[in-house]
């Protein structure tokens, strides 16, 4: 990937472009390297939209203190955790000559030497002090309860390719949703548009055939103003991917979402879930998910 960058940004023009820095990306990584590092371009690109590029080169002096600010800044934009942004930042940061100072900039921490205990003071840890005349020896302690949330449910076949988001982190859950227009007036919308076009067929005859098709036109117009794809909910939030009509092929370009503390739920025949104020919806089939998402979204409040 860092050979690849270095190449897409032989252009300084192409870095602050995320579609044209993701077209050089995958032509330089090739169709199957591509395929297989989806997210990681994916997260490059991102990082290009936050003007990463940019705040590296215009930061001056560069530091590791500075890294590590927009590693915090970047995370906390895209609802990434905190790996997922550093590698970004990290990888942005070699790609345009600062590979020293990305390399140094998250030092690893050394693991603390084990504690050596003195032989008499360890037999004296073992050897369990005596109760009090006359006291009764306390019982065992009663196990602790944790109140469990609501199961997160099996991935739909549809979407059973799609266990992680956008960033890498494993989903808890996935499930079908709409961004976009407002699904039951989607759906109102284009049942009284085919009824009122349809219905003069009764009384012109033939010549009111164009009339349906006029219908099936409104209709798709309707339909194309609804995002369908995938909601992943992991640990960190809530993302939503938009998928092609067959829900083969994700779009991660445009998808969006948002740590938990900025979800609100909104539970309903059709629910509508907010992510950072844009509205996805799920249709009643999925009402498990939605509860464990405002279960979820319930804990970090």
């Amino acid at each position: 990937m860092l050979a690849a960058m270095r190449v897409a940004v032989a252009t300084p023009a192409d870095a602050g472009r995320p579609g044209r820095l993701r077209q050089r990306l995958e032509e330089a990584l090739g169709p199957e390297d591509s395929v297989r590092m989806r997210r990681l371009v994916h997260q490059v690109v991102a990082a290009s939209e936050e003007n990463v590029p940019n705040d590296l080169r215009r930061i001056n002096p560069l530091t590791s203190q500075s890294l590590q600010r927009l590693s915090h800044d970047l995370a906390a934009a895209r609802g990434w955790s905190p790996e997922a942004a550093q590698r970004a930042t990290q990888l942005w940061a070699s790609a345009l000559g600062f590979a020293d100072l990305a390399s140094s900039s998250w030092p690893r921490v050394p693991s603390p030497p084990p504690h050596t205990v003195p032989p008499a003071a360890l037999s004296a840890t073992l050897l369990p002090e005596a109760p009090p005349a006359g006291s009764v020896p306390p019982g065992p302690p009663s196990p602790r309860v944790e109140a469990a949330g609501p199961a997160w449910p099996s991935v739909p076949k549809t979407l059973r390719n799609h266990t992680a988001n956008v960033a890498g982190e494993p989903a808890l859950g996935v499930t079908l949703g709409y961004a976009g227009m407002s699904l039951p007036v989607c759906v109102v919308l284009g049942v009284s548009m085919t009824v009122v076009l349809c219905l003069p067929i009764l009384f012109l005859g033939a010549t009111g055939g164009l009339l349906p098709l006029l219908a099936i036109g409104g209709g798709k117009l309707l339909v194309a103003r609804l995002d369908r794809g995938a909601v992943v909910a992991s640990a960190l939030g809530l993302e939503f991917t938009p998928y092609d009509t067959s829900l083969r092929k994700p779009k991660p370009e445009q998808s969006f979402g948002a740590v938990w503390s900025q979800v609100s739920v909104e539970p309903g025949r059709v629910s509508v879930l907010r992510v950072a104020g844009r509205r996805v919806q799920v249709g009643p089939r999925n009402a498990a998910f939605v509860a464990a998402a405002a279960a979820r979204a319930r804990e970090v409040r």
